[in-house]
Parts: C-alpha cells; structure tokens; sequence
C-alpha cells in the first residue's frame, strides 16, 4: 500500500516538472513583439568647458609707505599683498573676472589708516595688463575736528620715505554772529611742502586765526632718477575738515554738549531717584531765579516812583 502512495506522488511530481518546464520555454509572441520594437534613442554629445578670468593681470607695480597693507579689489577679485621697506609692491599673475568694471587699489599705512583709493578703467577686453610704478595716495588723519581760535591742530600721514609732500588748505571764513549772516567764500592758502622721514611718515600743524571751516589735503612727490619719473605726484590724499570756533562757537558746542547729557540721563531708566533730585533742584533754582528777578524788578519801580 505504502509503495503505491509513492509510486503515485513520484509519477505527480514528474508531470508538474514536465509542465512548468513547457511553461517556461514556450515561445511569446508579445515578448518578440516588444523587443521587436526596441530601438536606439540617439543622444546628443555632452561637452564641459569652463574659462577662469577673462585675462590676466601679469604685472601691476607701484609704490605706498614702507610695510603697507595693499589692497587691490573689485567685483569677484580680491588680493592683498605688502609694501617693502622702501614702499614698494608688486602683484604678478592673477586672473581677472571677464566682466570686470574697474579695480581699485588701497594702502593701509604701519599705523592703521587707510589712503583714497585709486581706481583705474579695467583694459580693453581679453587683453592682459601690465602696469609699473603707481603712485598710491598718501594717509592722512587730523588729532581734533574742532579747535578754538588761536590754537593749531597737528595733521600726519604715510607716505613713501624721504619725499617732499605738498599740503593744500582751504579756509571758508565764519562771521561770529548770528547764523544767518552770509560767510565769505573758501579761499585756498599758499601752498607748503614737507618732507618725509626714513619711514614714510610726516606731520605738520595748521593754524586757525579766525572762526572758519577748513579742508585740507596732501599730495606725495615722489623723485625717481634712476627710473626718470622725476615729475610724477600722488593722487590726492583724503580730504579732512576741521573748525576753528570763536567764543560764541565755543559756547554754542558747550551748551550743546550739555543739552544731550542732560537728555542722555534723562532717558536712562535706571537711577530714577537721582533724577528726581535733579528735577527739584532745577525748579528750586528757577523759582529762587524769577523771585530775585521780581524782587529787582520791584525796587526798580519803587526807585522810579519816589
């Protein structure tokens, strides 16, 4: 009995095997009709190219105070480099961006201030540049933006070592009157010159004789002989102001300054006490004001009657 049940289950197996093997390797016509139909899909060629900088800055010299920072900047450019001992700076190879609009140079001197810039038109398109020997703009700082009449204010800078330095001044006369008394027109002063210590740096003072507003300015002039750049000058330095006040200037600054301490604490919402102390005594000192100035008012009208 035992044989036959698996006699029977063998012969079942064998017959499944036969039909799935059928199954597996029978012919599709939808198979051969979709790969019938496959074809190549033409693609197109893919290309990379990349360009850096529209040229090349190749060489840009120039000359500023001994150790300076140089700064040369524009849109998507940026480098820095150091003056030697003498003033001298140089840039070499850098790529610049095609669509540059203009680059500028600024020297920051030993002592932290900044010069004017110098800006230059960027060259004709796709050509390389090369430029020697600029003259950046020397730094300028004043020690007071306001002095009183008959005091002088001291002015320094760097600039290239062992140079003269031209100083141009402009004075705008102030009457000493009520504001709307018209000025007279700025004048410009006799120009000076100075010159420069081993270490590029030179300071000078002005004088203020009358009640005016003043600006003033430096050039470098540079000598070259060994180079024969013995005419060249600086751009301009930055062009600084100061004023000479007079008595009623002095008083007018005075009050003033009194004016915005007395609001500056009147805001600050701490010590709230001491304001109010401060607040008293003000109306104390006003009224014992107007008291004596009716007290005056009165004998001198008893004087008048008797």
């Amino acid at each position: 009995m035992i044989k036959k049940i698996v006699f029977i289950l063998t012969a079942v197996a064998f017959t499944s095997s036969l039909l799935l093997y059928n199954q597996l390797h029978k012919p599709s016509e939808n198979k051969n009709l979709v790969l019938s139909e496959r074809r190549e899909i033409p693609q197109p060629p893919i290309t990379i190219s990349a360009r850096v900088g529209g040229y090349i800055l190749n060489k840009l010299t120039g000359w500023t105070s001994p150790f300076a920072e140089v700064i040369l900047t524009s849109q998507g450019l940026l480098r820095k480099t150091l003056a030697d001992e003498k003033g001298f700076f140089a840039f070499f190879y850098i790529p610049v961006p095609s669509n540059l609009n203009e680059f500028c140079l600024i020297s920051k001197d030993a002592n932290g201030l900044s010069s004017f810039p110098v800006c230059l038109p960027p060259p004709a398109e796709n050509m390389d540049l090369e430029m020697e020997n600029l003259i950046l703009s020397p730094t300028l700082s004043l020690e007071n933006g306001l002095i009183p009449v008959g005091k002088t204010v001291k002015a320094s800078g760097m600039t290239l070592p062992e140079i003269n330095v031209e100083v141009s001044l402009f004075t705008e006369n102030q009457s000493p009157l009520l504001s709307f008394v018209p000025s007279a027109l700025a004048f410009g002063l006799p120009k000076y010159q100075i010159k420069t210590n081993k270490n590029g740096y030179f300071e000078f003072s002005l004088p203020a004789v009358s009640p005016s507003k003043n600006r003033v300015f430096v050039i470098a002039k540079p000598s070259f002989n060994d180079l024969n750049l013995n005419e060249i000058v600086s751009p301009k330095s930055n062009t600084l102001t100061f004023q000479a006040l007079g008595i009623i200037g002095l008083l007018k600054m005075l009050l003033n300054n009194f004016l915005k301490q007395i609001i500056a604490f009147l805001s600050n919402k701490e010590n709230l006490n001491a304001k109010i102390i401060v607040f008293e005594i003000f109306i104390f000192l006003s009224l014992v004001f107007l008291f004596l100035f009716k007290k005056q008012k009165r004998k001198k009208v008893i004087n008048r009657r008797s």
